[in-house]
């Protein structure tokens, strides 16, 4: 094929490809709130077992780190005033930080919430922030090498979108109660459960074979919408140039996703107090 055709998909109809981007967007928010679950879940581990020592260091770690990593992206992808958008998106998850941190140290947050889960989010939108920026195209001067960081720094980005993809392909899997919906003071799952251990095979699986299915179906979508950038128009790649998960359609919905994620965290933080006769488990 001639370069200009290398990478495009002359032969599939767009609804294959629409439907896969949106598949792989429900993926990505399954990601996050599986994450937000982790980060709940080892808080609340550690206030039960009254580890005050390691609540501090890790909170003062996950918010050093992300503090140090917000520096390097300044220096890195916004040397100048005139990147105008960089210098946004950077400052912007700062101020995303700044108002859940205050919301996690309001009386009426959840038990389970917290500095630690704070800085959890805090150190993951620095680490989206990161990413998103890492798919600038090249020939923008607002990055190193003039586009993405270099060959280093994308290979590294995509190696660790792969393992971010493997794991919460294979955690949330198995964690279909999570996404259960039951009554206040209710069953405990009880209707969910008894779906997955309808059919006598499917008693002693780990997991609910119709929720694998839907969550590597859309695990495969997000993984082939990484391949391409999210742009299902077709591609041309530049000679000797790693061009995956790269393109402004790959970092806006980097940078979307990041602010799914502060805003499902903030939610989390003030729902309890806002809907007091609902049961938050």
């Amino acid at each position: 094929l001639p370069p200009s055709r290398s990478l495009s998909l002359p032969l599939f109809p767009p609804a294959p490809r629409q439907a896969a981007r949106v598949l792989g967007a429900v993926f990505l928010v399954l990601q996050i709130i599986i994450l937000l679950d982790c980060i709940f879940g080892l808080n609340e581990w550690l206030l039960d077992r009254e580890a005050n020592g390691a609540l501090i260091a890790g909170s003062a770690l996950l918010y050093g780190g992300a503090l140090a990593g917000l520096g390097l992206l300044f220096h890195w992808w916004a040397p100048r005033p005139a990147c105008g958008l960089h210098i946004f998106f950077i400052t912007w998850t700062l101020v995303m930080a700044l108002v859940y941190t205050a919301l996690s140290l309001t009386p009426w947050r959840p038990p389970a919430a917290g500095l630690l889960t704070s800085g959890g989010v805090f150190a993951y939108t620095v680490y989206a922030a990161w990413a998103a920026l890492s798919s600038v195209p090249d020939g923008n001067t607002c990055a190193p090498s003039g586009g993405g960081g270099g060959t280093p720094l994308r290979i590294v980005a995509f190696v660790l979108t792969l393992l971010a993809l493997a794991y919460t392909t294979f955690s949330t899997s198995t964690e279909h109660s999570k996404f259960a919906t039951t009554a206040a003071g209710g069953g405990g799952g009880t209707d969910a459960e008894a779906l997955a251990t309808a059919d006598g095979e499917d008693a002693d699986l780990p997991y609910r074979p119709d929720f694998f299915s839907l969550v590597f179906c859309t695990g495969t979508a997000y993984a082939a919408m990484v391949f391409i950038a999210w742009d299902t128009g077709g591609l041309t790649p530049s000679p000797g140039e790693f061009t995956v998960d790269r393109g402004w359609l790959s970092f806006w919905v980097k940078a979307v996703a990041q602010w799914v994620a502060a805003a499902l965290y903030a939610w989390a933080l003030v729902a309890p107090a806002l809907l007091k006769d609902r049961h938050f488990g």
